[in-house]
């Protein structure tokens, strides 16, 4: 099993920067940071929702998903490298409403990325302990 480290500076903006674009409703340009074949697969966290596969599908699966994920932003708390190209990052899905009904649910993902920087994967699933488990690394 091989060990995390914390991400270089150009990695933590490259995906603070994906959440951003995420954040702010610019689904074209998030998807422009995938690969054409790219998966996201939310399976871990949404059980009714399988793996969404190619640029395409994702752009119209993000624009539904932000039709009902109204009110929510996702926050970056840290990124770790865990090597070949794949990072995980600490997220928590707040409301940008206070009140008592209000969601800060943590949430991890464990992206990977090609030689020219395009997200090729990302699997989200509950927490960092779940990511680091998925890419097989422990955290240091």
């Amino acid at each position: 099993m091989g060990q995390a480290a914390v991400a270089s500076a150009d990695a933590v903006a490259t995906i603070r920067e994906t959440f951003e674009d995420w954040n702010e409703d610019r689904i074209g340009a998030l998807a422009d940071r995938y690969a054409e074949d790219a998966e996201v697969d939310l399976s871990a966290v949404m059980a009714d929702v399988g793996p969404v596969r190619g640029r395409i599908k994702l752009r119209y699966f993000w624009a539904s998903l932000r039709t009902n994920w109204v009110g929510l932003r996702v926050s970056v708390v840290d990124v770790f490298d865990v090597g070949d190209g794949r990072f995980v990052s600490d997220c928590r899905l707040v409301s940008l409403e206070p009140g008592p009904e209000s969601v800060a649910q943590q949430l991890a993902h464990l992206f990977t990325f090609d030689a020219e920087g395009n997200i090729v994967r990302c699997q989200v699933v509950p927490d960092v302990e779940a990511a680091f488990e998925l890419a097989a690394v422990e955290r240091v």
